[in-house]
């Protein structure tokens, strides 16, 4: 039976480890609190890294009131409510922020699942008091199936160019799961001893270690929207002639008045880059981004929404493929540009995107 305050050899070894875990985590609600920051003043808020702050946050503070309870006070009963009210209310939050941006199509689902479970919560506090820590469980489980979905979604948009990061991710994520069970009231009881509670431990600080590396490596969360920000592609011979181009809303070919626009936009971008040693990759026109790649006979350019580093890598290998495929019509090319119709179906292996 394990007895509180902790003291002796496990407050060592227990107290030193949940600080430093504490301050991971609280550092990791920050991260997503800067960018969240960040990308509002650039105008493009990220509603979901909002609630992973959110999220992280709820999670720090309930661990700050572990430690102050189970290290310092006789009676941990007050701070263990403490605790789980910010769990709770944090799955709650989390799961409404994630569900209202619409990312995921649950139609509330988890929102009013951990609605329930916070009535229930407060319900229990009155009339179960021995039951708070297992209903309040039970809100984790709506914020890790909510991340599990989202996840997959990140798994299908970004795997092609974070591969090792989303690994990063699900592996951080596990491990945090797995360290937050076996540190559990529950699991103590069962294998009756705090080993396992240091053990726990270390594995969360492992997980929040990994995660944190692998969500540093990602530039945005925005990213896994990146198909949306797509408007048109157009592949331009050196010599100013657009050889292929494609609007991607509207699956044809570009109106010819957005096309002159848009040509015109490029002209200048490589009349600029004439003049500089570090040449132009991005520039801003009329609310649309420019994205340009220049290959040995050719320039892609990406009109967008919004700049994303996973846009920027798709439009290199869609340079580089093309060159590939079409390079002995570029070395002698006679001005034909029907030679270069089947650019279509680079662009959507590429992209990834059907299109009729």
């Amino acid at each position: 039976m394990t007895s509180y305050p902790i003291f002796g050899h496990y407050r060592g070894i227990l107290l030193p480890l949940e600080i430093i875990m504490t301050g991971i985590i609280l550092e990791i609600s920050a991260f997503f609190f800067l960018r969240y920051l960040k990308n509002r003043k650039e105008s493009r808020p990220s509603v979901v890294e909002l609630s992973w702050g959110i999220l992280f946050l709820s999670f720090g503070i309930a661990y700050v009131i572990y430690i102050i309870g189970d290290f310092f006070f006789v009676s941990r009963e007050f701070f263990l409510l403490l605790a789980y009210t910010s769990l709770t209310i944090g799955g709650f939050l989390y799961a409404y922020q994630v569900e209202s941006s619409k990312i995921i199509k649950t139609k509330f689902f988890f929102t009013g699942f951990t609605l329930l479970v916070l009535f229930l919560f407060f319900l229990t506090v009155f009339i179960a008091p021995t039951w708070i820590q297992t209903v309040a469980s039970i809100a984790v489980f709506p914020a890790y199936s909510i991340l599990l979905i989202y996840f997959i979604k990140i798994f299908q948009k970004i795997w092609v160019r974070y591969k090792l990061h989303i690994i990063g991710l699900f592996a951080g994520f596990f491990l945090w799961f797995l360290g937050y069970t076996a540190v559990s009231d529950t699991s103590i009881a069962l294998f009756n001893t705090l080993d396992i509670r240091i053990f726990g431990d270390f594995i969360i600080i492992i997980g929040m270690i990994i995660l944190g590396l692998s969500l540093n490596a990602i530039p945005s969360l925005n990213e896994i929207g990146w198909s949306d920000q797509i408007k048109y592609i157009l592949l331009i011979h050196q010599s100013g002639i657009c050889l292929y181009n494609e609007n991607f809303k509207e699956k044809r070919e570009i109106n010819q008045n957005v096309l002159g626009g848009a040509l015109a936009a490029v002209k200048l971008i490589m009349e600029e880059n004439l003049k500089r040693k570090e040449k132009l990759k991005m520039i801003s026109k009329a609310g649309d981004v420019f994205l340009i790649e220049e290959g040995e006979y050719t320039i892609g350019t990406l009109v967008v929404s919004q700049e994303l580093e996973i846009l920027k890598y798709f439009l290199k290998k869609v340079i580089q493929q093309f060159e590939d495929f079409f390079n002995e019509f570029l070395k002698k090319w006679d001005g034909n540009i029907k030679v270069f119709k089947p650019a279509k179906g680079i662009i959507n292996k590429i992209f990834s995107i059907e299109k009729t």
